[in-house]
């Protein structure tokens, strides 16, 4: 199912679909910063970013609002 995502994009593709499952909303980018211990926001952006190129997710441009693709 993965088998074009780098293992930290699998890894936050994950975390964002498991937090959404269990809060019933998306996981902010600070929470997900502060969950896999990035210190800059934009690590978070270049990753969700390529998760969307690939087709995974899609945004609104809205706060917490992502679509799940695959």
């Amino acid at each position: 199912m993965y088998n074009n995502l780098k293992p930290r994009e699998i890894k936050l593709y994950k975390f964002i679909r498991k937090s959404t499952l269990d809060n019933g909303y998306q996981p902010s980018i600070r929470e997900m910063c502060t969950h896999f211990g990035y210190s800059s926001p934009n690590s978070v952006a270049e990753i969700l970013t390529t998760l969307r190129a690939k087709g995974y997710i899609e945004t609104t441009g809205q706060s917490r609002a992502i679509k799940f693709l695959k």
